[in-house]
């Protein structure tokens, strides 16, 4: 008799056992779904806003050229390329955090002020008889590697010795 009430209380315990795992599988079920749905709303905010920024910079770029010899005893002009970097550079940034909502859904979002200032040291060139080139300070440039232009909302300001450009 004792046998059969161990038994009994087996299989009503395997009974409940499995009872519990299908309610079980199916939260588990709904937790994925939603998942896979919560990636796709941030997927779908995200094309519709700028992509995670990285800005590298600034990098003065100086051209030059000279007139040279070849091997052959030919005058030809050779154009040099000077990249610096700033001595000194001070970054200051703003974050704004923004929520968007789709669905149950929330997405934190951030827009950023950036403004950056530094100075470069031009005796760096002057050590390469930058005195004897021919320059062009037309072509003179400055960069910034930005990852993702659409974040860009306002124009870039840039003062150079206190001239707007």
């Amino acid at each position: 008799m004792k046998k059969d009430s161990v038994v009994l209380r087996l299989i009503i315990s395997a009974g409940i056992i499995i009872l519990l795992i299908i309610p079980l599988t199916m939260i588990q079920s709904l937790i994925t779904e939603r998942q896979t749905y919560r990636d796709t709303v941030v997927a779908e905010i995200n094309r519709s806003w700028a992509s995670e920024q990285t800005v590298a910079g600034p990098i003065l770029s100086i051209i030059s050229k000279e007139w040279t010899e070849n091997q052959e005893g030919k005058k030809i002009l050779r154009q040099n390329k000077y990249h610096l970097l700033p001595e000194n550079l001070n970054i200051e940034t703003e974050v704004f955090p923004e929520t968007r909502y789709r669905g149950i859904y929330e997405v934190t979002l951030y827009k950023t002020n950036i403004k950056i200032t530094g100075e470069f040291d031009f005796n760096i060139v002057q050590k390469f008889d930058y005195d004897k080139l021919i320059k062009n300070e037309e072509e003179n440039y400055l960069s910034f590697n930005i990852t993702d232009l659409k974040g860009i909302e306002d124009n870039i300001e840039l003062k150079w010795n206190s001239l707007k450009k």
